[in-house]
């Protein structure tokens, strides 16, 4: 009981983290690590399926889709077909375990296996709107025009959060993993409540693109070469838009307060002094 303790005190409360990622933090960091099992877990390479495996397409409507701000149809497969493909390790309860998309540049959004299957989501392959020869109408990302090609997780229910339920494009690959292992290299060894916070934040907005300690994407630069102490990061996480222009980092200014981006700033000064 002593340990559980710890755990509430260092794992902080947060209303926009679902229960299951918050049990996931505590329990697997500091109550019961897993055995040693194998570090090859299953995952799935969209490109490689041959096309007898692919489960059957259907058509679903996004209300307002999150990156072409419109209506939108798609054909595309439902998830869970794709995570029964995968197989879900029986030794890993479904809190502790993460489903990580990958995209074909390094993006990394991830979501507990729990919460993936509590919902429908779906791995669109096609725009209906889009000709028969492209499959995609393009859209602007940062200073180009691109395309959600090949794959796009869309979620038909408009009342889900995009930051609790991703929607990365150009995806390529659906992986399994610990979340124990996922996050080990990143993780914070203090009670420092602050550190704590950021950590927390970090791992929710940040660790999609920019990684720390080899954690997380590869759109952003390694959180590590950058200088945590420069006056100007809090502004910077607030609304990076506001200082590079046409740059692929969104802006937070309506979805974080100063103090949140003070915490996540505890945190990379954390993890800078180690």
């Amino acid at each position: 009981m002593k340990n559980a303790k710890i755990a509430e005190k260092i794992i902080p409360q947060s209303a926009d983290m679902p229960n299951s990622i918050k049990f996931c933090f505590v329990i697997l960091f500091l109550l019961c690590p897993l055995p040693a099992l194998s570090t090859q877990w299953p995952e799935i390479k969209l490109l490689k399926i041959p096309k007898y495996e692919l489960p059957v397409a259907v058509q679903v409507t996004i209300a307002k889709d999150p990156v072409y701000k419109t209506r939108k149809k798609y054909l595309a497969y439902p998830l869970d077909e794709f995570l029964g493909l995968l197989k879900p390790p029986k030794q890993i309860g479904p809190e502790e375990l993460l489903v990580i998309f990958t995209a074909e540049d390094g993006y990394q959004s991830f979501m507990s296996y729990s919460d993936a299957i509590s919902e429908s989501g779906y791995i669109a392959f096609k725009d209906v709107a889009a000709s028969a020869k492209n499959h995609w109408q393009p859209f602007k990302f940062g200073a180009k025009m691109t395309t959600p090609e090949p794959y796009y997780l869309v979620w038909p229910n408009p009342e889900l959060d995009k930051w609790l339920f991703p929607w990365p494009f150009k995806l390529t690959r659906i992986s399994f993993e610990p979340a124990v292992d996922f996050f080990a290299a990143a993780l914070p060894k203090t009670d420092q409540k602050p550190v704590q916070q950021g950590f927390e934040l970090f791992t929710q907005y940040c660790i999609r693109c920019h990684s720390v300690n080899n954690v997380g994407g590869k759109i952003g630069p390694e959180i590590l070469v950058s200088d945590p102490r420069n006056k100007y990061l809090v502004e910077f996480i607030l609304d990076a838009p506001s200082f590079i222009k046409d740059t692929k980092m969104p802006s937070f200014k309506d979805r974080l307060e100063t103090k949140n981006a003070l915490a996540i700033l505890a945190y990379l000064k954390y993890i800078h002094s180690k």
